[in-house]
C-alpha cells in the first residue's frame, strides 16, 4: 500500500482539488457518458466512491484528475461491454424470437393444441433424460436440482457435490445427451 494512496488521503486529495480541476472532470465525464445510459455526475461519484471504498487504488505518483478520468473511462467501457451483450429491444415477440432462434427452437407455437403438443412432447424428453441417468444418483441430482433452475451455491448444496464433482457430473451429462441427441433434442 506504500506505493498507493490510502482512500482517506485520496478524499483529502480530492478535496484539495481547484474549481478548475472538479469543472475539468464534470465535463469529462460528460463527453465519456455519450452513447451510455450513464449520468455524468453518477459516474464521477462511482469513480470517487470506488476509490474511497478501496476498490480502485490511485497511486501516489498519478495525478488526481487522471487518475479519476482513467477509472471513468474504465466504469464507461464496462457499460458499453454490457450494453453490446444486451437485447436492444422493447418488443417482446422480437425478443422471443431472437432467443428461439439462438437455442434452436421452433417459433412459439399458433394454436392451444400446438401448444399442449409441444408441453407433451417436452415431458416426454424429460422423462426419458431422467430415466438415461436413473442408475447414476449424481447425474440424477444435478438434472433435478437443473430441472428446478438451482444454480451456484444452492444448485452445489442442493447436490451435496463440489464444484468439481458438480463441473465432472455436468460434462458426464452433455456427453451422454449427444450422444442420445446428435441433432439435438428436437430431432
Amino acid at each position: 500500500m506504500g506505493d498507493d494512496l490510502s482512500p482517506e488521503e485520496f478524499g483529502a486529495a480530492y478535496r484539495d482539488l481547484s474549481r478548475d480541476d472538479r469543472k475539468k472532470l464534470v465535463v469529462i465525464a460528460k463527453r465519456l457518458c455519450g452513447g451510455t445510459t450513464l449520468n455524468p455526475g453518477d459516474l464521477l461519484n462511482e469513480a470517487i466512491c470506488r476509490t474511497l471504498l478501496g476498490t480502485r487504488q490511485c497511486g501516489r505518483e498519478l495525478n488526481v484528475v487522471a487518475y479519476l478520468v482513467g477509472v471513468m473511462r474504465s466504469l464507461v467501457s464496462h457499460e458499453r461491454e454490457k450494453q453490446k451483450r444486451s437485447v436492444t429491444t422493447d418488443d417482446a415477440e422480437e425478443v422471443d424470437a431472437y432467443m428461439r432462434a439462438r437455442l434452436g427452437e421452433k417459433p412459439r407455437a399458433g394454436s392451444a393444441e400446438d401448444a399442449i403438443i409441444d408441453a407433451q412432447e417436452m415431458a416426454r424428453i424429460i422423462d426419458e433424460v431422467f430415466e438415461m441417468f436413473r442408475d447414476q444418483p449424481e447425474e440424477l441430482a444435478v438434472l433435478e436440482a437443473l430441472r428446478d433452475e438451482l444454480a451456484g451455491k444452492a444448485l452445489r448444496e442442493r447436490t451435496g457435490l463440489d464444484q468439481g464433482d458438480l463441473d465432472y457430473a455436468k460434462k458426464r451429462i452433455r456427453k451422454a445427451l449427444s450422444l442420445r441427441f446428435p441433432k439435438g433434442w428436437r430431432s
